[in-house]
């Protein structure tokens, strides 16, 4: 996953073929750098030429619930030339049936973290050396915190989009 874009935040299309180049037999996703881009149309082609088999988006917007239009167009242009759009950013099991019917993505990208919450700076996992730490401090000083997967939480969002992709097969056949 790479998105190179040049000084006016633009797809730096020659780079971007020089990493095409260098990983052919690769699946190349053109990631988030995408959603800053201003001119989105031109950018959609600039994958196109470059030969990307995916690109990862919002649809240029805080979460993928507020970018659902332009996921729509992005959906709309890409799957023409074989490039599949993964909707990105702010997607749960609460709201992927929404993106999904509404947008026509054929894929995504979310989380299914919850907070864990440790007591003592040093345990067996997470050893103290240096004053390095994984995952943060929580509010009390002894206590150390990281999101891990939650298995409750991804049944429930394989379920969600299962469904909704269902709803779309049967729609479009």
């Amino acid at each position: 996953m790479v998105g190179i874009l040049n000084q006016y935040s633009q797809v730096d299309v020659n780079r971007m073929k020089i990493i095409r180049q260098l990983c052919p037999d690769k699946i190349l996703t053109f990631h988030r750098a995408f959603d800053i881009i201003t001119d989105k149309t031109k950018a959609l082609l600039d994958l196109v030429e470059i030969g990307c088999d995916r690109l990862l988006t919002s649809g240029g917007a805080s979460s993928a619930l507020e970018g659902i239009e332009e996921l729509r167009r992005c959906e709309t242009v890409l799957s023409r030339a074989g490039i599949k759009v993964v909707a990105a950013a702010g997607i749960n099991n609460e709201n992927v049936n929404t993106i999904i019917t509404s947008s026509g993505v054929r894929a995504v990208h979310a989380s299914s973290a919850v907070l864990d919450v440790v007591k003592s700076k040093a345990t067996p996992l997470v050893p103290q050396v240096h004053d390095v730490r994984m995952g943060s401090i929580g509010a009390e000083s002894d206590t150390l915190q990281w999101k891990c997967v939650s298995v409750e939480k991804t049944k429930a969002f394989c379920t969600a989009a299962r469904n909704a992709w269902r709803g779309l097969e049967t729609k479009h056949g």
